[in-house]
């Protein structure tokens, strides 16, 4: 959001506060599969269209538990990993891909494996990314990506818009292909009035807000306080962007 080349040519220090709301986007996450795999968004817009949906407590049509789940997170870092210790809780199994780090001992311990980007989605019946946006990652989540996965599988994106293939995730979806999908943030925002994936009855939509809590906001301001505590001491960032 800055030109921090121009601001250190101008002899301006940038620093920023990463992390600061991996613990809310990582809740956000939770909840999000959640409300995909045991149907609550469904249920929800049945009640508001007047619809009682007796039919989503039938064996055939309800979700199951995530402690009968194989969960694949795509990138393991601050998010990524808090993802995976939130969802050892339920017992589900638990995938990670991500080529350039290695699971920690504790997440080895507890049998979190480490499987290559087409092992996690061929394997995974609730795909999560928590990638960054690189040259590498940009819309690698495409219509190659969407096959492999699971019929019936859920897809989840907390992290960024421009890492998927938006026309290959709606045709997973109104195929059937995929179950249903989980958005929260958005190659272009707002997310134009007419896009295709607003119509469609298995996806859940929020505005790009799994990083907003109250605690983001004391977290990003302690860091800031002690970037500039730092600075007026004459010590060194702790996290410099130039």
């Amino acid at each position: 959001n800055v030109d921090a080349a121009g601001l250190k040519a101008a002899g301006v220090r940038v620093v920023n506060t990463p992390a600061r709301n991996a613990g809310a986007v990582a809740e956000f996450t939770i909840g999000a599969i959640l409300a995909e795999t045991r149907l609550i968004r469904a249920g929800h817009e049945a009640l508001r269209r007047g619809e009682w949906r007796g039919d989503l407590y039938r064996a055939d049509t309800t979700g199951t538990e995530l402690s009968e789940l194989t969960v694949g997170v795509v990138g393991y870092g601050a998010i990524g990993a808090r993802v995976v210790k939130l969802l050892k809780a339920f017992g589900c199994r638990l995938l990670v891909a991500d080529p350039y780090v290695q699971l920690s001992a504790g997440d080895r311990a507890d049998a979190v494996e480490h499987v290559s980007l087409d092992a996690l989605l061929e394997r995974s019946d609730v795909v999560t990314l928590h990638a960054r946006v690189t040259p590498e990652t940009a819309r690698f989540i495409d219509r190659a990506a969407f096959a492999r996965m699971k019929r019936g599988a859920t897809f989840v994106n907390t992290a960024r818009g421009p890492l998927i293939d938006y026309d290959a995730l709606h045709d997973a979806l109104a195929s059937g292909h995929l179950r249903g999908a989980m958005l929260e943030t958005f190659a272009v925002e707002p997310a134009p009035p007419d896009w295709p994936l607003l119509k469609l009855p298995n996806v859940t939509l929020t505005p790009h807000i799994a990083g907003a809590s109250t605690t983001t906001a004391r977290v990003a301001a302690a860091m800031i306080a002690e970037e500039l505590r730092r600075f007026a001491n004459g010590e060194s960032p702790l996290n410099p962007v130039n």
